[in-house]
């Protein structure tokens, strides 16, 4: 596919968000892509639906105040970006009372999953063990990449993917 006509987006609360206005912009210009976004809570500690609402030309669905989302959406592909590591336990178990594990369970279409975490979160068993669960229900895992930690600016390995490595993960596998 040269293009992906629609994409839900679910953002959780990463600081790794904020890399996440670039990649809906480029799905739009580059590839037409109608985008439907999701914030969890603690997303919009880091960033509002307004710059999202600018951004997608859409709709922002919001945690806890959209109790049933369109069932229309519910066909779409959905990426979970940036995915927390409490977002991927509680896809991972299963967890509908968390609004990306919700969205992701009530989705008919292929799911992504790009974790963004501190490295020591990365590398935990219990992280490795949803990440093999979502893996064995058909989520694709769209690697982190190189970067930094926020909190001392030391290298890390467990960084959002860059806009292009998401686009490609996307490009792939629809």
């Amino acid at each position: 596919m040269s293009y992906i006509p629609n994409l839900n987006l679910c953002c959780t609360g990463s600081v790794s968000i904020v890399s996440i206005p670039s990649l809906v912009l480029s799905l739009r210009i580059a590839y037409g892509t109608k985008i439907n976004v999701f914030l969890t809570l603690s997303a919009r500690k880091f960033i509002t639906e307004f710059t999202f609402q600018a951004l997608a030309g859409t709709r922002v669905f919001i945690e806890g105040e959209d109790a049933e989302l369109p069932l229309e959406l519910l066909s779409v592909p959905t990426l979970i970006a940036p995915a927390t590591a409490n977002s991927i336990a509680a896809m991972g178990v299963g967890k509908v009372s968390h609004f990306a594990a919700s969205l992701s369970m009530q989705t008919r279409n292929k799911v992504f999953i790009a974790p963004a975490m501190h490295t020591t979160m990365w590398e935990q068993n219990s992280i490795r063990r949803a990440l093999a669960s979502l893996r064995q229900y058909g989520y694709i895992i769209i690697e982190p990449g190189p970067g930094r930690e926020i909190s001392d600016l030391s290298a890390s390995e467990s960084s959002l993917a860059s806009v292009d490595s998401i686009i490609k993960s996307l490009l792939t596998h629809l």
